[in-house]
């Protein structure tokens, strides 16, 4: 059974590890064990068998608009549906926390766009993210397009 929490200190070498698998691939960028634990309130994990199998964070860009970062699952767990299920809750997460709005950069949206993210021109989306492209092996030439979801203001509880 996968448990989906926040991450813990003593899950930041396995957060590390999973990343930086996924980035040799360049799936995602990827991210120091220094980075992470500055971060680690932002991610969440999904967990099986006793070690994490998934992880995703959630990062605040601006007032009105957060952005899914990293999220990578496990190879052997690919397909069952622990992708979603993380993307959920940060989803959720989002909403609780009363953004307008949620985006991320991906080379393969079929998962964003299940969860009704729309494509956008990389240009909507404020500078500030353009900070991490600097530190991408693929800059200048990205092969990431923006998606975007617009979250209701309804679900500020």
């Amino acid at each position: 059974m996968v448990r989906i929490r926040k991450a813990k200190l003593e899950d930041l070498l396995d957060i590390y590890n999973i990343i930086r698998h996924a980035a040799r691939t360049g799936a995602v960028l990827e991210r120091s064990q220094q980075e992470i634990l500055e971060h680690l309130r932002d991610f969440i994990v999904a967990e099986a068998e006793d070690e994490i199998v998934g992880v995703v964070a959630l990062h605040f860009a601006t007032p009105e608009m957060c952005e899914v970062r990293s999220l990578v699952v496990a190879e052997k767990w690919r397909g069952l549906g622990v992708g979603k299920r993380l993307l959920s809750r940060v989803i959720k997460e989002a909403k609780q926390f009363g953004f307008k709005k949620i985006f991320v950069l991906a080379q393969a949206p079929h998962l964003y766009l299940q969860k009704g993210f729309k494509l956008v021109p990389k240009e909507k989306l404020p500078n500030k993210i353009w900070k991490d492209c600097v530190n991408c092996p693929k800059f200048p030439q990205c092969d990431e397009e923006a998606y975007v979801l617009f979250l209701s203001s309804s679900s500020k509880k």
